[in-house]
């Protein structure tokens, strides 16, 4: 009995060595969220570990901190997120998970409090729409009632901020000033200096068409996405759609060196955003 148990015990561990071993990493990122060849620079890095069709992938900080993983079908050139998916508050608790089926939010997308842990947001996204089943105070409270509700939240000046929900979506958001409500904008995405004008003469003034790209005749329209973080600067860029090797590094190039933008607004507060720009590659004659 106790070899048995003994062999059964070698092959466990055989197995988690095995496991462990197909954690491969896959890419570096500097603090602007641009992909590099090596550590060197790099304050994150990127692994995969296949599973059937599914590839498990993770974040990490450079010191080996867990901060984002999910199950995906494709992570090249781009995450198609296809199973569950975590990220983490830098204590090691979860901050978000949900499910996700080729790409798209399937189900519910739970938020939790950084300290306690416990759930902060269950949300629900449908047609585009961001419905909230319910939302819940710092002890476990549920503050909405068939949808209904008013929110309180702090603004980035410790300012108390008012949310009120109908439907189970944002009604209106204010804040008290004496007597006086002051209403605030729900939403207000980020704005590049100058609009949406200056920002298409930057990258015009920019862009370089690769000579080798010229010369073999290719042409396209090359899409990058990015976050524009609460400072208005730009993270995680990256290709989501690409027409060759060439023009793909010019257009990360180009929207690497963009001015800061002014970051987007919702319920008072300032938050992150993803924007997505097409850069086009025409020739002429």
């Amino acid at each position: 009995m106790k070899t048995v148990s003994l062999i059964v015990s070698i092959l466990i561990a055989s197995a988690a060595l095995h496991a462990q071993s197909t954690e491969q990493r896959i890419a570096y990122f500097d603090k602007r969220g641009n992909r590099l060849s090596n550590e060197t620079g790099a304050i994150a890095y990127r692994t995969a570990t296949p599973s059937g069709d599914i590839f498990l992938i993770r974040d990490y900080t450079i010191a080996g901190r867990l901060y984002f993983e999910a199950e995906c079908s494709e992570y090249t050139p781009k995450l198609i997120y296809h199973g569950k998916m975590k990220r983490y508050f830098d204590n090691g608790k979860v901050s978000e998970e949900g499910n996700y089926k080729d790409g798209a939010n399937d189900g519910e997308v739970t938020f939790y409090y950084r300290e306690t842990g416990k759930p902060k947001e269950r949300v629900e996204y449908v047609d585009k729409k961001t419905r909230y089943k319910q939302i819940f105070s710092e002890d476990g409270q549920e503050m909405l009632v068939n949808g209904r509700g008013v929110i309180t939240d702090k603004d980035d000046n410790g300012e108390t901020i008012y949310t009120l929900l109908r439907n189970y979506e944002y009604f209106s958001c204010y804040k008290l000033n004496g007597k006086d409500s002051v209403f605030l904008t729900l939403y207000q995405e980020a704005e590049y200096p100058g609009g949406v004008t200056q920002l298409s003469q930057d990258i015009s003034s920019k862009i370089k068409y690769p000579k080798s790209a010229r010369k073999a005749g290719i042409e396209g329209t090359v899409y990058v996405q990015f976050i524009i973080n609460k400072s208005g600067g730009m993270e995680d860029i990256e290709i989501i759609r690409g027409i060759g090797a060439e023009c793909d590094a010019e257009a990360l190039r180009v929207i690497s060196e963009l001015k800061t933008w002014k970051p987007g607004i919702q319920r008072g507060k300032v938050m992150k955003s993803r924007y997505v720009l097409p850069l086009k590659f025409g020739l002429s004659g």
